[in-house]
């Protein structure tokens, strides 16, 4: 009996000790990390491979695939080392009447982590005391006020159209512009 218990012992120890050296070889390894903080509220334990002009290329840890996440999702990195970067603000737009924070993307690496909400349309009246310039203004304005209804702080350009009524009223009140994206949230 007292063999067998002298046994068990050994066996209990041995787990007991292997699971502190996997502990701490976790440990050890998440602290070789960096980490991104989402706007969201998710911190990830990321390698960063590369920062881009509009995206963050990372590999999740333990994971060999590449992906990419918006800048305008990360609120700031931590890196191994201690230090910290910090790389966009978050937009709050609470409303119709916070239009003008809307941003405007125009390319399609910019929405990557980005969650996509609805299809938006802005666009001025048809007959109209505007010039092709301010018609242009006047359709991007009614487009952010549509995200804004949305709460969407993002809207990816994906229309873009000016047509005339007659060549001749071009450009006196004759042109229409209308412009169609989507609407894009944390």
């Amino acid at each position: 009996m007292k063999v067998k218990c002298n046994v068990i012992r050994k066996v209990l120890r041995f787990f007991l000790y292997a699971c502190m050296i996997v502990s701490f070889m976790h440990m050890k390894a998440s602290a070789q990390s960096d980490s991104l903080f989402l706007h969201n509220g998710l911190p990830l334990a990321v390698n960063i491979i590369r920062i881009d002009a509009f995206t963050i290329g990372y590999q999740l840890q333990g994971s060999a695939i590449d992906r990419a996440i918006s800048r305008y999702a990360v609120s700031h990195i931590s890196y191994k080392n201690g230090k910290t970067e910090f790389v966009s603000a978050k937009v709050e737009v609470n409303g119709e009447e916070d239009w003008d924070k809307v941003i405007l993307l125009e390319d399609k690496s910019e929405i990557a982590g980005l969650q996509r909400k609805s299809d938006v349309i802005g666009h001025n009246a048809f007959l109209s005391l505007h010039t092709p310039n301010t018609a242009n203004s006047k359709a991007i304005i009614n487009l952010k006020r549509e995200a804004a209804k949305l709460h969407c702080p993002f809207v990816l350009l994906n229309f873009d159209r000016e047509s005339s009524l007659l060549p001749l009223l071009h450009g006196f009140g004759g042109t229409q512009t209308m412009k169609g994206g989507i609407a894009y949230s944390y």
